[in-house]
């Protein structure tokens, strides 16, 4: 193989035809040609110094596949790709140290780690490389900005050779109005509205409503002198804790008693229901229990039946007849 080189000394490479290189000379030194001469011989140079190069490409790389990115569409903030599949005979290997480290490339990109698999194959081995770039600057005057040429470099022992990946462009746009020479002005971010007013309506409301449920179902100390069967409902239901012996059976008809008395203002006996039923119409649903109330109410206190079970309410049933009561206080029967 014939390696042409050139030397800075020495107009004349090492390696060729003197009689080639004699005419070449003529050519630059005739008027008529030179001008063109000059720039053919220049270039021919060059490829007899890049030809070496060429052949031990054609020799190394079996396979080389280039997917350069989309060439347009792209916003500061944009990732995109370029795949490369390089296939070297072996004994060649893929320089990996040379790849780009990541961090920034050039004024407009950065470049992330290189992916790099590589794939052993009879008499070859293939490599398939992912370079993934990110646009990290832009300028409203520049609309594409380049994408570097990068040179995979392989060796085999102490030759080092380069396959060209070429460079390539891809067009940005910016986010702003580009006719516009200033970005809109910041702006105060605006204040969150304080509802504070709403909102204590509503809890407002939500609490009463509870207060409201917690009277009716339970009852309230401070309305207990307005609803006395809802006071005596609750002294009864205290009597659940104790022993339903003759003390307390005493107690909660005293309860119930006086829950009548404080409804009408009066004390109320048995012989004046019928003027109870009729300052208070309500409890008409309720006649014949109450007037059973009263009835084994003076059997037990004025009767001499204390001793007489058949007689005696248990505790469910007083509470039973209370909380009807209590229902017909509240309105709600």
């Amino acid at each position: 193989m014939i390696r042409g080189h050139y030397d800075g000394n020495d107009a004349r490479p090492s390696g060729l035809n003197p009689k080639l290189i004699d005419i070449l000379e003529y050519l630059i030194r005739n008027k008529r040609f030179a001008v063109r001469s000059k720039t053919l011989i220049r270039a021919f140079f060059v490829g007899l110094v890049l030809a070496p190069y060429t052949l031990v490409a054609e020799i190394a790389v079996e396979r080389l596949d280039i997917d350069q990115p989309r060439l347009f569409g792209y916003r500061i903030g944009d990732k995109f790709e370029r795949s490369i599949v390089l296939r070297l005979r072996k004994p060649y290997q893929l320089k990996t140290d040379s790849l780009p480290e990541s961090g920034r490339l050039t004024e407009w990109l950065a470049i992330e780690s290189p992916r790099i698999d590589q794939k052993n194959m009879a008499g070859a081995t293939e490599y398939h490389i992912q370079l993934t770039y990110q646009i990290v600057n832009i300028n409203p005057e520049v609309r594409d900005i380049a994408i570097p040429h990068q040179d995979l470099l392989y060796i085999a022992g102490s030759e080092t050779s380069a396959v060209l990946v070429p460079a390539t462009r891809v067009n940005v746009s910016v986010l702003r109005d580009p006719t516009k020479k200033d970005l809109q002005p910041d702006r105060a971010p605006l204040l969150l509205q304080q509802r504070y007013s709403t909102m204590a309506v509503f809890g407002t409301l939500l609490l009463c409503a509870l207060i409201g449920l917690v009277a009716l179902y339970w009852g309230l100390p401070f309305v207990s002198k307005d609803h006395p069967f809802a006071e005596a409902y609750r002294s009864l239901r205290k009597l659940r804790r104790r022993t339903w012996d003759d003390d307390s059976y005493r107690e909660a008809l005293q309860n119930v008693h006086r829950a009548f008395n404080e409804t009408t203002g009066k004390t109320v006996f048995a012989e004046g229901l019928g003027g109870f039923f009729n300052d208070h119409r309500q409890y008409a649903p309720l006649e014949l229990s109450i007037e059973d109330y009263f009835a084994r109410s003076r059997k037990y206190f004025f009767e001499g039946a204390e001793d007489d079970q058949s007689t005696r309410y248990s505790l469910a049933e007083l509470l039973a007849l209370v909380r009807s009561c209590r229902k017909v206080e509240r309105g709600l029967s």
